[in-house]
């Protein structure tokens, strides 16, 4: 054995044999050591009354276990850390999967020679996850005020008056911003385009919208891809239904994608659709 090596061995022993407490050397058997980190510390300097001492002293069986300081206050942020890094596992297999399948459909693009669709959906997704934190809000009255920042400060006041009417929790409002041009703001307000602290929050309020009474009208903040999307999908609705000649197909967000679905049919009898009771109707009658 080296002499580093026999040195770093005296040196490990002698802070074993000193209290983390006081920093004193221990020189008798009245220590105690944390079942966590192996510290040593003096019974008197941690509080241990006679009753803990004697269960401390058993050779085998004991239950009672003894934690210093550090390791309480680290035990006691431990549901805190562990709830967060749970948190953190769900967002990392969601952004894995997503690179995964951006990849795969990448690759197929590329595969064919399509380099500037390539280019094209990755600035896509750039700009949808820039603009999943952002909401907007429609007819909220516009700030009279000369300064910009005072109008910006009034427009985040309105927002949370609204958020707070019908949400539990007010989101977190980074900035504000009005867009368009500004014209005649009292009869015409410019929409209010607000981002907030992260897109859950964006998601909680369209999902809890139902539930305001108010003349404000929310929306996500969709890319120009997105818009015309939508507005293709609305065109082919209102062709569908055209065709069909009654309402059957309406347009509904599955996870976070619009789809064209059909319209679920409202049960006039238990158990039983609209369309199933006419029938049984005809059939009674007949």
């Amino acid at each position: 054995m080296s002499n580093k090596e026999t040195q770093r061995i005296q040196d490990d022993e002698e802070e074993n044999n000193t209290c983390t407490v006081c920093s004193e050397k221990i020189t008798d058997t009245k220590f105690a050591t944390c079942d966590s980190c192996k510290a040593t510390s003096h019974y008197i300097c941690s509080d241990i009354c006679t009753t803990e001492q004697r269960c401390f002293e058993l050779k085998s069986k004991r239950r009672m276990k003894f934690f210093c300081l550090a390791c309480e206050k680290g035990m006691s942020i431990l549901p805190e850390v562990l709830s967060s890094i749970t948190s953190m596992k769900a967002e990392i297999t969601k952004l894995t999967e997503m690179i995964t399948k951006n990849k795969s459909e990448a690759n197929t693009l590329e595969n064919q020679g399509h380099t500037a669709v390539i280019e094209n959906a990755i600035e896509e997704l750039s700009i949808r996850q820039l603009k999943s934190k952002n909401i907007i809000l429609h007819n909220v009255k516009e700030s009279t005020q000369d300064v910009a920042t005072k109008r910006q400060e009034d427009d985040r006041n309105e927002a949370t008056k609204i958020f707070k009417s019908f949400n539990e929790v007010c989101p977190d409002i980074v900035m504000t911003t009005r867009l368009g041009k500004q014209t005649d703001t009292i009869t015409k307000p410019r929409p209010l385009r607000i981002v907030l602290k992260d897109s859950s929050q964006v998601l909680n309020i369209l999902k809890r919208k139902e539930l305001y009474t108010g003349p404000i009208q929310f929306s996500s903040d969709k890319t120009q891809q997105q818009r015309n999307h939508l507005k293709f999908l609305n065109s082919e609705v209102e062709r569908l239904n055209r065709e069909e000649g009654i309402p059957t197909k309406i347009i509904k967000y599955i996870n976070g994608f619009p789809k064209i679905i059909n319209k679920p049919q409202a049960k006039s009898k238990k158990g039983m659709t609209q369309s199933q009771a006419t029938q049984s109707t005809s059939s009674t009658k007949m």
